[in-house]
């Protein structure tokens, strides 16, 4: 509601530690504040928790990936040894059936955003994801 409303956040610091002023547009876009790996979290947490509840099994967070052959992935796929998921589960879509999703956060409102209309901005990030 503060961000919505443009209230002020008191608790939320005057600097960030990239050395900017603070503010809640700042802190929702800059890497190095924490705020974005946070936000990250709680809705992975969150999205994990309902798909819990709706009855999907098996629900993990931050699951690691198994090793795989290197010759078969597309040259921009993680491979690191400890590649990992936000979430896993079984039965998502089908019944028995592995699921693996991986979530990306973005702030729309951010300088680097706000001049695309969002139809172009949701294919960025899509496109960008799938790259990852």
């Amino acid at each position: 509601m503060r961000l919505r409303y443009n209230f002020h956040f008191p608790d939320l610091p005057s600097s960030c530690e990239c050395g900017e002023q603070n503010s809640a547009d700042h802190a929702l876009s800059c890497p190095k504040g924490g705020y974005t790996i946070a936000r990250h979290d709680h809705i992975r947490d969150s999205m994990a928790e309902i798909l819990s509840y709706a009855g999907v099994k098996n629900v993990e967070k931050e699951k690691l990936l198994q090793p795989c052959d290197h010759a078969r992935l597309h040259p921009s796929n993680n491979d690191a040894a400890d590649a990992r998921m936000d979430i896993t589960c079984v039965g998502f879509w089908r019944q028995h059936e592995a699921n693996f999703i991986d979530m990306r956060m973005f702030y729309p409102c951010a300088p680097s955003y706000v001049k695309k209309d969002p139809p172009q901005l949701y294919r960025k990030i899509e496109a960008e994801k799938n790259l990852a």
